[in-house]
């Protein structure tokens, strides 16, 4: 719910204070969400209030969370040497990769070490007890990196970054936007959803699933990187329409596949050469989304792009999935291919827009 003002608010706070307050602020608010969540009283205690302060911390991170691809994605590419752009900037997603997977794994350690009732009694905590501990040291980290020389050498427009952003910079937001959607989507799908999707839909066991799920998310965080430099060589457009194309097509023969043979190997092998096929989108995606946008209102830019869709096409995903399902569960494959087609709309007009 307050992701996108998240983006607005952390996205213009990274643009006129630097990146380097920004991405601080945002670990900070990301640590109290989670202290919330970690020590909460129980209903039992003080009633209706306990879920409030839940709702309260979900809020606070989801507001955090609005502002972190903008300041991070910005800080990695001004920071970076000009023919690596690329690579540093996948850094962006392989770190998504590297969360989910620590996430999936933490809770497959959980399931099976704690019996379901102690779980539901306070073992639930433990994650976010957890993320407490690490809180700290991203917070040291953070503080203590230096400002982006790019961001100071800048300075500030004679506008606020959102008024700049929305006067002049209405079709490069639209770019951000529409290079997100296939990226959310297919993430959301195949390296988030597809366990919940395997088990509820197709049958498979949960630690089938897990396994498949596992081999996806390294596949998906080796390769971002790898992803990242090849855009550096072969150029950002070209690459991600390449891969946007291929995903498109590979979405339906994939999905058939699954549905026809519902079993492991087949599991981990579209999972993971869907995740490959993402992570050759995703590499160069988050530098090419950060150049079409100008230092002074870069992080506002990306934010609000990527957040929106996010929120869109990412979040309606699963929802997507399950409502319109008609038991031949191949509704993933129909939605990948149509968020697939306004992502290579944009790629097509980007590409004319630079050959003119």
């Amino acid at each position: 719910m307050l992701r996108p003002v998240g983006a607005v608010v952390l996205g213009q706070y990274a643009d006129r204070h630097g990146r380097r307050a920004a991405l601080s602020l945002i670990i900070l608010l990301m640590v109290v969400g989670s202290a919330i969540i970690a020590f909460a009283p129980t209903y039992a205690m003080i009633g209706s209030a306990a879920p409030a302060l839940i709702v309260l911390a979900r809020l606070i991170q989801g507001f955090s969370v609005g502002g972190e691809m903008g300041g991070a994605t910005s800080y990695l590419i001004e920071m970076a040497p000009p023919h690596r752009r690329g690579l540093y900037a996948s850094w962006q997603f392989a770190g998504q990769a590297a969360a989910t997977l620590a996430g999936s794994l933490f809770a497959f350690l959980l399931t099976h070490l704690m019996a379901p009732e102690t779980i539901a009694d306070w073992g639930w905590r433990i994650p976010f007890v957890f993320g407490l501990l690490i809180g700290p040291v991203g917070l040291y980290l953070r503080t203590q990196v230096p400002e982006s020389l790019v961001f100071a050498k800048a300075g500030q427009s004679g506008h606020a970054p959102l008024s700049a952003l929305l006067s002049t910079h209405r079709r490069t937001l639209l770019w951000a936007f529409g290079l997100t959607i296939q990226l959310t989507a297919t993430t959301y799908l195949v390296v988030i959803y597809m366990p919940t999707y395997a088990v509820r839909m197709l049958g498979i066991p949960a630690g089938d699933a897990f396994v498949a799920s596992s081999i996806a998310s390294l596949l998906y965080l080796a390769l971002n990187p790898l992803s990242g430099r090849l855009s550096d060589t072969v150029g950002r457009i070209n690459q991600l329409s390449v891969a946007s194309l291929a995903l498109l097509l590979a979405a339906y023969p994939a999905y058939l596949l699954l549905t026809g043979h519902p079993t492991l190997g087949t599991l981990t092998a579209v999972q993971g050469g869907m995740a490959a096929l993402l992570a050759m989108f995703s590499g160069p995606s988050a530098s090419l989304t950060a150049e079409i946008f100008p230092p002074a209102i870069r992080s506002t830019g990306i934010s609000i792009g990527y957040n929106l869709a996010v929120a869109i096409f990412g979040g309606f995903a699963p929802y997507f999935v399950a409502q319109f399902d008609t038991g031949a569960h191949m509704t993933p494959a129909v939605y990948l291919i149509a968020c697939a087609i306004p992502t290579l709309a944009v790629l097509i007009w980007m590409r004319a827009a630079r050959d003119r």
